[in-house]
């Protein structure tokens, strides 16, 4: 079945090279995470009273390449994660303890484009599946780069 989108089918897909915070508006959408020029930190809304919302970051680089910028996708503060990431590379994958992994760090320079992260809320925590080139580069946290 196929999703409605309002405004056509590009109209939930938005690219963001700054720091952004999400709304429960911002629910349904991908949004490409490419900073231009600093870190960014993209902060979600509050789990509690949000069960359902979700959003897919997909990270990028112009060149194709490793990002230029640290990023993070951070929980609302005092708001924690569950989840996996998953490195393509082989080695082994991470999972968020659910008492204080509150941020997902993507490291410049060695971070890979292409890197995926679905999240959703199931309105006490952040639910987070990541496909990431090397779990050691993408990561979850309990501080954010900077």
């Amino acid at each position: 079945m196929a999703r409605p989108y309002i405004g056509g089918t590009s109209a939930m897909v938005e690219k963001i090279t700054a720091s952004k915070t999400l709304t429960q508006s911002d629910s349904g959408k991908v949004y490409i995470l490419n900073p231009d020029g600093a870190t960014a930190t993209v902060t979600l809304p509050a789990a509690s009273g949000n069960a359902g919302w979700q959003v897919t970051v997909i990270v990028t680089e112009d060149d194709g390449g490793n990002m230029d910028q640290n990023c993070n996708i951070s929980c609302t503060s005092g708001e924690f994660y569950y989840g996996i990431v998953t490195g393509a590379d082989g080695g082994g994958g991470q999972t968020a303890d659910n008492s204080s992994t509150d941020h997902i760090n993507i490291k410049q320079n060695v971070a890979k484009s292409g890197e995926k992260f679905e999240i959703f809320s199931d309105g006490t925590y952040m639910h987070a599946v990541c496909h990431v080139y090397d779990a050691t580069d993408s990561l979850f946290a309990t501080t954010a780069l900077s």
